[in-house]
């Protein structure tokens, strides 16, 4: 079931802050995504006298973190947002922007295949920072104006009793992952008091990967982490075998405490997603198992292309 959701959410939406690498530095995030070539520098703690302070970052500091990372979403081509049957089997309509850009192209070919007669699906680009916002992903004292911009959204477009406040916004990473952690991820947030939701979004890092003082990345797939470790020429005997992983929410709220210098912290979109947000041409390595984009575990199973989307059906908008 393809719905329209409200135009006045993806003209809200800010553009895309594509980064590869921090404005101050030029070969760090470089070498994680290929786009370096000089020799990579040694990793470690930077020394006491250059390390910089521990900081607490701001909402808007984190959101402007996390607008690097591109996330996808289904529309249409005048930029109405699409939503689908909760594949949850929950009674509300499900909007979810895709961290997995091989995962948001099966969702596409699927939904096209299910509504013939829905002319103009697309994939539309969504900055995580963003849509970090619209999924709830702050308090609503953190961020009351994203609750107000939901409440008040009215459109003469969206099919009836459908408005922005009967949706569910969901976040979607990888689908393998997700179904792996999220049991973990929520019993986390909610020993933190915060409550869950209907989405988990795990990220990982560690903290070998800190470069010279002037990068922490943090990445939305293991396999993203280990191909950074090969590209910065680390050994890999001393690659760990146990990353961290929290959810997103939870990586939110450690950064806004005043005990680590979170201003180092760079999340670290995949090969596959900048490629797609930039229009580029797919890479055969994406779709390899644990190179680059990290979906091949789902990409191959035509049955879970059934668990990501649920039960389509036919509906004009």
């Amino acid at each position: 079931m393809l719905s329209l959701l409200l135009h006045a959410l993806a003209t809200s939406s800010p553009s895309l802050q594509l980064r590869t690498r921090p404005h101050d530095d030029r070969s760090v995030v470089g070498q994680l995504r290929g786009g370096a070539d000089s020799a990579p520098p040694a990793a470690g703690p930077a020394p006491p006298s250059t390390a910089p302070a521990p900081t607490a970052l701001t909402p808007e500091e984190i959101t402007e973190k996390l607008n690097g990372v591109p996330v996808f979403c289904m529309q249409n081509k005048g930029g109405g947002i699409l939503s689908m049957r909760d594949p949850d089997g929950g009674d509300m309509p499900v909007c979810r922007w895709f961290v997995d850009a091989n995962e948001a192209k099966m969702v596409l070919k699927a939904a096209i295949q299910a509504n013939p007669h829905v002319e103009g699906v697309e994939i539309g680009v969504y900055a995580l920072g963003h849509a970090f916002k619209l999924c709830g992903g702050w308090p609503d004292e953190v961020m009351p104006d994203i609750k107000a911009t939901l409440s008040t959204s009215e459109s003469s477009d969206a099919p009836p009793g459908l408005s922005a406040e009967s949706i569910s916004f969901r976040l979607q990473g990888n689908h393998v992952l997700v179904n792996e952690t999220t049991d973990q991820l929520k019993q986390t947030l909610i020993s933190e008091g915060v409550e869950p939701g209907a989405w988990a979004l795990p990220v990982f890092f560690h903290e070998k990967l800190q470069v010279a003082g002037r990068i922490f990345p943090v990445f939305f797939h293991p396999a993203d982490l280990r191909d950074a470790w090969v590209q910065l020429g680390l050994k890999d005997e001393d690659r760990p075998e146990q990353l961290r992983m929290m959810d997103l929410r939870s990586f939110v709220a450690m950064l806004q405490k005043p005990d680590n210098p979170w201003q180092l912290v760079q999340f670290v979109a995949s090969r596959a997603a900048i490629r797609l947000a930039k229009g580029e041409p797919d890479d055969e390595e994406d779709m390899a198992p644990g190179v680059g984009g990290g979906a091949a575990e789902s990409a191959a199973a035509g049955d879970e292309v059934e668990d990501l989307l649920g039960q389509q059906e036919d509906e004009e908008l």
